[in-house]
């Protein structure tokens, strides 16, 4: 027991050397979330944009130390006690750029641009492996890697909270103390914002053994009995009704688009888990499904670009939509790529994914502004009051844009 107790303070200690950045702050958004759990979450809009700044700059910090990592930079060997004020300088630079630049943000508009910023930081993690290894595997079991290490953690963390729930609450009943959700939230905030990156960042490493043994079962189980059957029974659905519409002549249901993105996501995701089957040339049924698959996008997103076109040609480009036509247009060179290609890398999903979100961030081809410039062209050339009314309050809600 005392040899299990001072292993696991090694191991602590280990993850605290090893990223210290990411944990200081980490320990600095829990402090900001228990001092807004007392405050009943009555607090200023400071306050969350600095919790918003300080969580995606952990994920930043992540990211250069995986990057460090992953390019052996020259530093790193011949200095390497610079690595961590370089580290510290440049996340710091991010957070205070982003905590600055949106500091005029409505809450819409901020949590809109914080999920765009916050999947490009994803996918430039997920994609780190690309720098130090050429083949497809390093990027595959590295990833597998990281999902595991996240369940694990989240498995391991959940099992945490409801301990110490329970034990807030016999602590409450026997000394007859008031227990209040405060006390919950408390808790909650440390373990998720403490315990959960010690254990997820225990012993991380990028360099994993690409020659391991070990095999891809249980990925192919997840893709073969699950993501294959639903991605078939999806196609056969959305065919049906393709098919009636075509034979009715009616016009897209309003929320066609939507499933068809749930559809193309759902054979990505197959298509990925599946892959490492497709690279092996007796495994034929692999190539044949993926094949299939995007054969079978083709048409619906044909069905997929005429629904939005109509929106569009009705009510403008909003954000949503011009994120939806982005999505589409992604769709179409990777189905393009996958159908044409000869090597048909699957890297090409999230490098390209990426810099359509880098693209589309800031900037004046960004998905922000082009819709800006949408709904005033509109505002200018229709004279219904209610119409021009829902422009204005667009443009203030997603844009903080008033018009008088």
């Amino acid at each position: 027991m005392h040899d299990t107790n001072k292993r696991m303070l090694y191991f602590i200690k280990e993850t605290i050397v090893k990223f210290p950045l990411i944990l200081v702050t980490l320990v600095v958004c829990a402090a900001i979330a228990i001092y807004s759990i007392e405050l009943n979450f009555i607090v200023n809009t400071e306050t969350y944009r600095m919790f918003g700044s300080l969580l995606l700059g952990a994920f930043i910090f992540f990211f250069i130390n995986l990057w460090q990592e992953a390019s052996n930079v020259f530093l790193s060997k011949r200095h390497p006690k610079l690595m961590l004020p370089i580290r510290f300088f440049l996340g710091v630079v991010c957070i205070s750029f982003y905590y600055y630049f949106t500091k005029n943000l409505t809450f819409i508009n901020y949590g809109i641009k914080y999920l765009h910023l916050f999947l490009i930081v994803i996918l430039c993690i997920s994609v780190t492996p690309v720098i130090s290894k050429e083949n497809f595997i390093a990027y595959w079991k590295f990833n597998r890697f990281l999902l595991l290490r996240a369940f694990i953690s989240v498995s391991f963390v959940t099992l945490i909270i409801i301990g110490i729930w329970i034990a807030i609450a016999i602590i409450g009943y026997l000394f007859e103390l008031k227990t209040t959700s405060m006390h919950y939230l408390n808790a909650y905030s440390i373990c998720v914002f403490i315990i959960f990156p010690i254990i997820f960042l225990n012993k991380f490493y990028i360099s994993i053994n690409v020659d391991s043994g070990r095999s891809f079962n249980l990925h192919k189980h997840l893709g073969c009995y699950f993501f294959i059957p639903s991605v078939i029974v999806y196609s056969v659905i959305l065919y049906l009704y393709f098919g009636n519409m075509l034979y009715s002549s009616a016009w897209p249901k309003n929320l066609i688009s939507y499933i068809i993105v749930f559809y193309a996501i759902s054979g990505f995701i197959s298509h990925i888990l599946i892959y490492p089957e497709y690279l092996d040339n007796k495994k034929l049924w692999a190539s044949n499904y993926i094949t299939f698959f995007y054969l079978t996008l083709v048409p619906l997103l044909a069905l997929f670009f005429y629904a939005i076109i109509i929106r569009i040609h009705q009510y403008g480009l909003t954000t949503i939509r011009g994120f939806m036509f982005l999505i589409g247009v992604w769709f179409v060179v990777v189905t393009i790529y996958f159908l044409i290609s000869k090597t048909k890398d699957i890297i090409a999903l999230p490098i390209s994914l990426l810099l359509l979100l880098l693209v589309s961030y800031i900037g004046p081809q960004s998905v922000y502004n082009i819709s800006i410039y949408s709904q005033k062209k509109r505002l200018s050339n229709i004279s219904d009051i209610i119409e021009k009314n829902n422009i204005l309050n667009y443009l203030l809600t997603y844009h903080d844009i008033k018009i008088k």
